[in-house]
Formats: structure tokens, C-alpha cells, sequence
């Protein structure tokens, strides 16, 4: 029984230890841009989707990893709520150039899909 265990520890240390670390992500995205003359600034995230990114409510509600504006109803990830607001605080602005996920909803009878994202402007 014990050796089971040693087993699995170790192949559970072994997956986390072979991912790459957000420091080594940043520094390879750095320079992987630097060479296409684009500059890249670390921003804190700190807040990011504690606010609506399109009527900007602080009327908000989260769950796990979802966010929900309960004045406008936007329903999205919470990191591509920060994402947006990220744009919005430091760059000005959105290009809107972004993925648009769906949320599932269950409905008491099957997976009801929603747009995560408003695609209009």
C-alpha cells in the first residue's frame, strides 16, 4: 500500500513540476514580441473582474469561474472579463479581437448554449 501512494505522489510532483512557470511564459512572450517591434507591459490584475467590461456595474455576481452583471445580464469567464477591463484601464481601449466562448446553461433537461461575449459593439 505504501508503495502505491510513493507512486502516485510522485507522478502528481512530476506533473506539476513540468509545466512551465509564469515567469518563464512572460519572458519567452517578451521575447517572442520584441522581435515583431512590439512592447510588452506586465499589468496588475488585481480587481479586474470585479466590475461589468460594458455598463461598467459593480453590480455583479461570481460563482467559480463565472461572472454575471446583474444590471446588463452579461454572463462570460471572469479572466476574459478582466482581460477587457485590463484594455479598457490601461490601453484606452478594446480591439475586439477576441475568442467568443459560449456559456452552458443547464436547463433541467439539456445544455442550453448562450454567447459569453456580446458580439455587438
Amino acid at each position: 500500500m505504501e508503495r502505491v501512494i510513493n507512486s502516485q505522489n510522485g507522478k502528481a510532483n512530476a506533473m506539476i513540476n513540468n509545466f512551465w512557470s509564469f515567469e518563464y511564459i512572460v519572458k519567452r512572450f517578451k521575447e517572442r514580441t520584441e522581435g515583431y517591434g512590439i512592447e510588452v507591459e506586465e499589468k496588475s490584475e488585481y480587481r479586474t473582474s470585479s466590475k461589468c467590461p460594458f455598463c461598467h456595474s459593480e453590480d455583479i455576481m461570481t460563482r467559480g469561474r463565472l461572472f454575471r452583471c446583474l444590471y446588463c445580464g452579461l454572463e462570460a469567464n471572469r479572466d476574459a472579463v478582466g482581460v477587457l477591463n485590463i484594455g479598457y484601464l490601461h490601453g484606452g481601449g478594446v480591439n475586439w479581437v477576441v475568442a467568443h466562448p459560449l456559456v452552458l446553461r443547464w436547463d433541467g433537461m439539456r445544455w442550453e448554449p448562450r454567447r459569453a461575449v456580446k458580439t455587438d459593439q
